[in-house]
């Protein structure tokens, strides 16, 4: 894949903007791009000045409403690689209307994008430059991640907790002080030939849950295991793979599946045993590693990667929205998809006011 033989040119742009996401690295979108978009066509829109690559958008087909072809990010719900890479030093502007242009050369009417943190400064210049272009956006937030701000102290942060979340935490404590040897377990900066086992140790936990009876666990979807096990290899040989284990007496009763980057750690997916719930086996793991966040210099931010929910919420000092940005690049055919779905969704809001009055 051309992607693999531009991994050090796309990597040093990852390095130099302002996204974070390690999983955006060219190996691992590449990753992405063979598992989950194997027969799709791929573009990645790029601007170079000389040998120094200044802006980068990937982009895979998939097909709109069943039909229609239209090009997006590579997303998933198991996983993201997709992201608009920007080097912020340099001309902003310029740069993207550079980028827009190219998107005449697409070889679809529309641009379905997903997962876009839309208030970010590279995502609301690249809107500009579509303004300026002429050409017909429309952005909708879909959810909103919770993040924790982990660059000040521990004390101050947890005085910001509400009575009932610190009682709670006190009394889940004492549960497991009282229950058993309690340990707290980080592989970090391991071997990547270590990974393997320990992450099927984790996902075993999440099979034993409701995951497991739907059958929508990662050992019971056929090959998602696999994909997960390339994914964690190439992040422990780069440094960034995070594996994290709550245990009693010897056993994983919660686990997480993490990495970082950039001083930010990125929360992936997270698994606990049941039968351990009265413990809240997953709040003292977030616990374990929001104390362990504060802890180090060099972490300034703990994102979610998740639609936020109540359990989170009394964790996050703040949350980022997330959404789907829709753009038409084909004159009038895109123009009208863009008009279409901005109706429809328009209507659609009406119809639940409405309903809920």
């Amino acid at each position: 894949m051309a992607l693999r033989s531009a991994a050090a040119a796309w990597d040093d742009l990852w390095q130099r903007s302002d996204v974070a996401l390690p999983l955006a690295r060219a190996k691992l979108l590449a990753q992405w791009l063979e598992h989950f978009g194997r027969s799709a066509r791929f573009v990645a829109l790029t601007v170079r000045c000389g040998t120094r690559w200044l802006a980068a958008l990937p982009l895979v087909e998939v097909r709109v409403a069943g039909c229609r072809p239209a090009g997006r990010m590579a997303t998933s719900a198991w996983s993201s690689s997709g992201e608009l890479l920007l080097d912020p030093t340099t001309a902003v502007e310029e740069v993207l209307d550079c980028l827009v242009a190219g998107l005449s050369e697409l070889p679809w009417p529309v641009l379905w994008l997903d997962c876009v943190r839309g208030e970010t400064p590279r995502w609301v210049a690249l809107r500009a430059a579509l303004a300026r272009a002429g050409l017909v956006a429309n952005y909708r937030t879909q959810c909103h991640l919770g993040q924790i701000a982990t660059d000040q102290d521990w004390p101050t942060y947890r005085a910001g907790w509400s009575r009932g979340h610190r009682r709670s935490i006190r009394r889940s404590a004492r549960r497991l002080q009282a229950a058993g040897q309690v340990t707290w377990q980080v592989f970090r900066d391991g071997p990547p030939a270590a990974v393997d086992g320990l992450l099927v140790r984790g996902f075993e936990l999440e099979d034993r849950g409701w995951k497991g009876r739907a059958g929508t666990s990662v050992l019971r979807s056929p090959g998602i295991l696999g994909f997960y096990l390339r994914q964690a290899r190439q992040l422990a040989e780069w440094g960034h793979l995070e594996l994290l284990f709550l245990e009693l007496d010897g056993q994983p009763i919660a686990f997480e599946y993490g990495y970082s980057a950039k001083g930010v750690y990125f929360s992936h997916k997270v698994a606990y045993d049941e039968a351990y719930a009265r413990f809240g086996p997953g709040q003292m793991l977030v616990y374990h590693q929001v104390a362990r966040c504060h802890a180090d210099p060099t972490r300034q931010l703990i994102d979610s990667m998740g639609v936020l929910c109540p359990a989170m919420a009394k964790w996050t000092t703040h949350t980022t929205p997330m959404g789907r940005l829709v753009v038409g690049v084909d004159g009038a055919l895109g123009r009208l998809l863009v008009q279409g779905y901005a109706a429809f969704h328009g209507r659609f809001k009406r119809v639940a006011r409405s309903a809920a009055r």
